[in-house]
């Protein structure tokens, strides 16, 4: 069995201060920051349900773990990697646990060829009970998952197919239109705006819900 890539790593630095785009994308960092007034700084993102600006001061470099999507770690991993950055990959390694069955429903989820109804039947658990346990693990309902993960595979065709309408129909959307509130919703852009965008083309192509890979994360 293929073992599921935990996470994968990006490194971003700044020499000026300035603003960039963040996108919903199904998955926590664990972020480290380097220099700045606090030296060493560790944060654990928060699932993102809208776009946001976050801003960065300067001089600072910020190495990045993004967890496979709806797995996220314990304080003490936090506090381990804030006392020696320089094991934070196999402090992560250690402490976060495997995802089991729910990273298989995360996974199908995503797929915009499924439906809730459909993911609950392979499952083998009722509605009810898929809610309870994603509750219990302080995840978003799994309505979440689907919208966001068929959100984000549809912008994968984005810069290989011209026709909008033949790409709502192939990933699941009643029509362009659809699609299109759904876009501004989850990336704050329409289609067309969105397709010119080649920062946030590039975002949402990196890893994460709806296409984690094993390859290596780059940001600019």
């Amino acid at each position: 069995m293929t073992r599921v890539s935990q996470y994968q790593t990006w490194v971003h630095q700044r020499s000026s201060a300035g603003q960039s785009l963040v996108l919903p994308d199904g998955c926590r960092d664990v972020i480290v920051f380097h220099g700045g007034p606090d030296q060493c700084r560790v944060i654990l993102t928060e699932l993102d349900f809208t776009p946001r600006q976050v801003w960065h001061g300067s001089d600072v470099s910020m190495t990045g773990y993004r967890l496979r999507p709806g797995t996220t770690v314990p304080e003490t991993a936090l506090r381990a990697i804030k006392e020696c950055s320089a094991d934070a990959a196999q402090i992560l390694e250690v402490e976060q646990s495997d995802g089991g069955s729910i990273d298989a429903v995360i996974a199908a989820l995503s797929d915009t060829a499924e439906t809730i109804c459909s993911v609950v039947k392979n499952s083998g658990v009722s509605a009810r009970t898929l809610q309870r346990q994603f509750r219990k693990l302080g995840l978003p309902a799994p309505e979440y998952w689907r919208l966001l993960g068929r959100a984000r595979r549809s912008a994968q065709f984005l810069a290989q197919t011209p026709c909008l309408s033949q790409i709502a129909a192939d990933c699941g959307y009643s029509d362009q239109a659809h699609m299109t509130r759904e876009f501004k919703r989850w990336f704050g852009k329409a289609l067309a705006q969105l397709r010119q965008d080649q920062d946030a083309m590039d975002a949402l192509g990196q890893p994460a819900l709806g296409n984690w890979t094993g390859e290596q994360i780059s940001i600019r």
